[in-house]
């Protein structure tokens, strides 16, 4: 259980990790930018620390793919294709 739980948030983090520069590329408020931009920094760490777990239990760093976490993906890339008039969404959903 707890390597399924470890494998869902690891495929998580990365998803998050591949997103969230592009929506800063699209942000046009300058604070949304840093905000996705400061997000992505944390995440990476996340990432990092996350494959210390892998190791010290003695498994490959591999996610599992969440069906959950595949949707909101979707939803991500669909606001960062409509650009500006997505901002105030993106703003809203990284509240």
């Amino acid at each position: 259980m707890f390597l399924h739980m470890l494998k869902d948030v690891y495929y998580a983090e990365k998803q998050i990790l591949k997103a969230l520069p592009k929506m800063a590329k699209v942000a046009k408020a300058p604070e949304l930018k840093k905000a996705f931009e400061t997000h992505r920094d944390k995440t990476d760490g996340h990432v990092a620390r996350l494959g210390q777990v892998f190791e010290i239990i003695g498994k490959a760093p591999r996610g599992k793919t969440c069906d959950v976490l595949a949707e909101e993906t979707k939803t991500d890339k669909t606001l960062t294709q409509l650009g500006a008039p997505a901002n105030s969404a993106a703003v809203a959903k990284a509240a």
